[in-house]
């Protein structure tokens, strides 16, 4: 029996018998073509997850699908220890796109791998520059993965149940730019949460005893938590005064999903490493860490390889397409216009139901909070999951996401249009209304 021609019951209980447990549920999609996807019932629904954040330039792309096919007749996995070309043109693509003095690629499979990547090359840099130490401090409410380094960076509790044996040493946590939910005011605040980097020096771990602060300029599983004003630039200024790296996760926010080709764009501020995957491979497994020729010099041959990664020629080419698709179409410059108009949406919607507390974003990467009320901003878990499931039967999909999962994750592929975004908007309000 083919896929297609089984229940979604059956399919279910094919999942528990065969499969780990995973955040999945249904429907199980087979198709997808631009902003829609199809489940096994023929069912059809509008992705505003894209993956999610995966395929910016929407669900087989054309110019993708034809690279990639073209690829796959050709070579689909180099020997080994060889060069290609396609890991050179998507390198050299990556150097032009980047900002500053990112010039240095090491491609891998996914964003846990880049993160793990990216604290390595930090720490051997650290460790050839005299460092007493190797510390790496990252901010409460983040994510970067489910590797042992990325897991341990990664300021989420609920990530981490029954794996204290798991965690690896040396990772720390500073509070989170989360506005929302702080019990300060900005600007009165006077950026105290870039400052607590500050006092992490003063109180925790002297400077130089670190290698690196990692961060995401947009926080993305956190709840598309945007930095105030002013913020990176501070951090920056902090990691350069003591002589510890920045490292950007871009795993998420990157390749237009702001409406700049990489979030920390916004705050003209470049790190020293950045980390990326999603976006970066239009759909197939791909990541990668890009870094600075200074940064890079520290490391050695040998000291990272991995089977795929730059061997990996179909994810290398479907990447260097997908780059190209989202400068020919100007689908940057459509994540910062379509992005504007959708959060304006959204905010007109925060102000009418009581229970949504705020509306977020830069571009396509939006967040809407869930709560009881309004004044006391308590979490309601299980209204945002009530909301998903209304938006779905009305053939919208969206994800929850952050520490207390009542954020509305909204990151639809680069194309979405306004009326698409109206559409979207028609179907959240009578699913709000369902619940009033």
């Amino acid at each position: 029996m083919k896929p297609m021609d089984k229940s979604t019951k059956t399919l279910l209980k094919e999942v528990d018998e065969y499969l780990l447990p995973l955040p999945s549920y249904p429907p199980f999609i087979v198709k997808g073509r631009g902003m829609t996807v199809e489940d096994q019932e023929g069912n059809t629904y509008m992705d505003f997850m894209a993956g999610p954040g995966v395929v910016n330039t929407g669900h087989c792309h054309p110019d993708i699908v034809e690279a990639v096919t073209r690829q796959i007749g050709n070579l689909t996995q180099c020997p080994g220890n060889t060069h290609n070309l396609e890991s050179i043109d998507l390198a050299r693509k990556l150097a032009e796109i980047t900002p500053g003095d990112l010039k240095k690629v090491f491609f891998c499979n996914s964003g846990a791998e880049a993160v793990e990547g990216a604290v390595k090359i930090a720490k051997k840099y650290a460790s050839c520059n005299g460092k007493l130490g190797l510390g790496t401090v990252a901010l409460e409410h983040s994510f970067h993965g489910r590797l042992s380094f990325s897991l341990s960076l990664t300021g989420m509790t609920g990530r981490k149940k029954g794996l204290s044996n798991f965690i690896h040493p040396g990772s720390y946590h500073i509070m989170a730019p989360y506005c929302y939910r702080c019990k300060l005011k900005y600007p009165s605040c006077d950026l105290y949460c870039a400052q607590s980097l500050e006092d992490f020096f003063l109180t925790h771990l002297p400077a130089d005893a670190v290698a690196a602060f990692i961060c995401e300029p947009l926080m993305g599983v956190a709840g598309a938590i945007v930095p105030p004003q002013g913020y990176h630039q501070k951090i920056r200024e902090i990691c350069d005064r003591h002589g510890v790296l920045l490292i950007y996760d871009e795993v998420f926010a990157g390749f237009g999903r702001t409406g700049r080709m990489f979030a920390g764009e916004h705050f003209n501020v470049t790190p020293d490493i950045m980390t990326m995957a999603k976006g970066v491979g239009a759909g197939f497994p791909l990541g990668g860490v890009i870094t600075t020729p200074k940064v890079g010099a520290a490391i050695e041959v040998g000291d990272n390889y991995t089977t795929y990664g730059w061997n990996n020629v179909v994810g290398l080419t479907a990447g260097l397409k997908g780059i190209e698709v989202i400068e020919k179409e100007n689908l940057v410059k459509n994540a910062e216009t379509v992005g504007a108009y959708f959060l304006d949406r959204l905010k007109e919607t925060v102000e009418t139901y009581p229970f949504l507390g705020e509306a977020r974003g830069l571009g396509l990467f939006l967040g809407v909070e869930v709560v009881k009320d309004k004044a006391s901003r308590s979490p309601d878990a299980d209204l945002a999951k009530r909301i998903k499931t209304g938006l779905m039967k009305r053939g919208h999909l969206i994800g929850v996401t952050g520490n207390y999962s009542c954020v509305m994750r909204i990151t639809p592929p680069l194309i979405v249009t306004k009326d698409q975004v109206d559409q979207f908007i028609q179907s959240w309000k009578e699913s709000l209304d369902t619940l009033q």
